[in-house]
Formats: C-alpha cells, sequence, structure tokens
C-alpha cells in the first residue's frame, strides 16, 4: 500500500510538472518546489532553475542590526534570466526587512540559472521567483 502511495505522489508530481507546464500561462512550480517561474507570454517546457542555489545562500550575510534585534523572515526575488543562464535584472517582490533586502541585493548576481527552455528546448528569456530565508539559529 505503502509503495502505491509514493508511486501515485511521483505520478501526481510528474503530472503537474510535466503536464501543465505545456499549457501553462501565469505561474508554473519547477522541480523544486522554493522556485516559480513566471510565464506571461508564450509557454514553456522547462522553467529557469538556480544550478548554486545554496552556494549562493550561504555567502549572504545575515545583517548584524537584524539579529540583534531578531528579526527573521524571506526576501523573494524575482529575477530575469536571460538565455544564457546569467540574472539580468530583478525585483523585490516582498520583503521582512530593508536590510535583510539589501543583503539579498548584494548577492543576486552570484546566481547562475539553467535557462527556460520553450518546446523545442530552445533555451528562453524568463522570470523566476526565488525566494531567499532569513532564521535565526539558537
Amino acid at each position: 500500500m505503502l509503495k502505491y502511495i509514493k508511486l501515485s505522489l511521483s505520478a501526481l508530481t510528474a503530472f503537474f510538472l510535466f503536464g501543465f507546464a505545456a499549457n501553462a500561462q501565469t505561474l508554473v512550480s519547477s522541480t523544486n518546489a522554493d522556485f516559480t517561474a513566471v510565464n506571461t507570454e508564450e509557454t514553456f517546457v522547462v522553467p529557469p532553475r538556480p544550478v548554486n542555489y545554496s552556494e549562493v545562500r550561504n555567502s549572504i550575510e545575515y545583517p548584524i542590526s537584524c539579529r540583534k534585534q531578531g528579526i527573521e523572515g524571506k526576501v523573494l526575488t524575482k529575477i530575469y534570466v536571460g538565455k544564457d543562464g546569467s540574472p539580468m535584472k530583478y525585483e523585490i517582490v516582498k520583503s521582512a526587512d530593508q536590510a535583510l533586502t539589501e543583503a539579498c541585493i548584494e548577492k543576486i548576481n552570484a546566481f547562475k540559472f539553467e535557462p527556460a527552455r520553450d518546446a523545442s528546448g530552445n533555451a528562453v528569456e524568463r522570470w523566476v521567483v526565488v525566494p531567499l530565508n532569513f532564521k535565526l539559529s539558537i
């Protein structure tokens, strides 16, 4: 029974990732649930995906002012990924604190992505939303 449930969840995940991607017009989740590709134009099959997320995330310094005040939260960045996988421009969608935003902005250009691909497999420029979480550890 457990194998059946795991198989069903895998099939359902594959359906959402690949079945809806061909017809998506607004938001499509990538294989990593933290990243969301934004598509407002023609359809695409593969959304952009950060390849060095952990490396960049670990290089962002938690602002001292936020640590002292106990500020935690998420900074949602919307990054426009070029055909070569480099960030071309960005927008801050939401932020828990201005100091956290500034810490993220310093590192946005360090991201490298696998670019989005259209149905023919060609690299295309697209937006992707990348969350960066800040949590104090005890």
